[in-house]
């Protein structure tokens, strides 16, 4: 519900903090929803505002609001974020982005100008029990922002979490590539995951039966299965989720 110029420059503000962390330059410009910004050359990110009901949304985003009444449950800021967090990370409409830039940032901003320590401990004990419906993976990290009262702006990582990000340095992603052989008879899988590097697939469904291989093995890991053409144009991406 938030307009474009307040969107901007949430989004300005995360790519200035993003830039001073990692030591390296971040700038964004706005795209075609879905996603809302584009992040540097290589990623692209992803802007959702939290508030604490739908009547503060329109007092801060649409004009003639003048009042709203507070009210509600002491959890509903964290419930909020949560069933956000939850739909975004299941929402499809954002792989065609994925499939051409691969994984992007969401950045899920608190607005609600009564969040305090006590709304922000909520948060985190949800948080510690928080499991996705649907994670489709399309998103390398969430943030949480929020600012409390003698605090600046506060970004933390909300999804995944350390125990997850943990579990995918021990279990890295699978990457897999389908690229037809020179000499025209099929193609091969390559992939450093596999014994001997490359297996070859010569029949009809060589294709089919590579990406079907690729997925068996890795079922129990998260994987990406690139195919290519001749030209080594890549005509699919193909991502696994466990």
């Amino acid at each position: 519900m938030a307009n474009v110029a307040s969107e901007t420059q949430i989004a300005e503000r995360f790519a200035v903090w993003l830039s001073k962390t990692t030591g390296q330059s971040h700038t964004v410009s706005r795209s075609c929803n879905p996603p809302d910004f584009l992040l540097t050359s290589v990623t692209w990110l992803e802007v959702s505002n939290i508030y604490l009901s739908n009547e503060q949304a329109k007092f801060l985003n649409l004009r003639g609001g003048k009042e709203f009444s507070l009210s509600g449950s002491p959890d509903e800021s964290a419930r909020r974020l949560l069933k956000q967090l939850d739909e975004k990370l299941a929402k499809t409409s954002y792989r065609a982005i994925y499939q051409e830039r691969g994984q992007g940032i969401l950045l899920l901003t608190c607005q609600d100008f009564f969040f305090d320590e006590g709304n922000l401990a909520r948060v985190r004990e949800k948080l510690h029990s928080f499991t996705p419906s649907d994670d489709q993976h399309f998103f390398s990290a969430a943030y949480f922002e929020y600012g409390l009262p003698t605090r600046e702006r506060v970004y933390e990582v909300i999804y995944p979490r350390i125990s997850q990000q943990l579990n995918h340095v021990l279990h890295p992603m699978h990457v897999y590539e389908v690229r037809p052989r020179r000499d025209k008879r099929g193609v091969d899988l390559i992939s450093d995951v596999l014994p001997f590097g490359a297996l070859w697939y010569g029949n009809s469904d060589a294709i089919a039966n590579a990406i079907s291989y690729a997925k068996f093995r890795s079922r129990s890991h998260d994987a990406v299965i690139r195919v290519y053409d001749e030209c080594a144009e890549k005509l699919q991406n193909s991502a696994v989720g466990v």
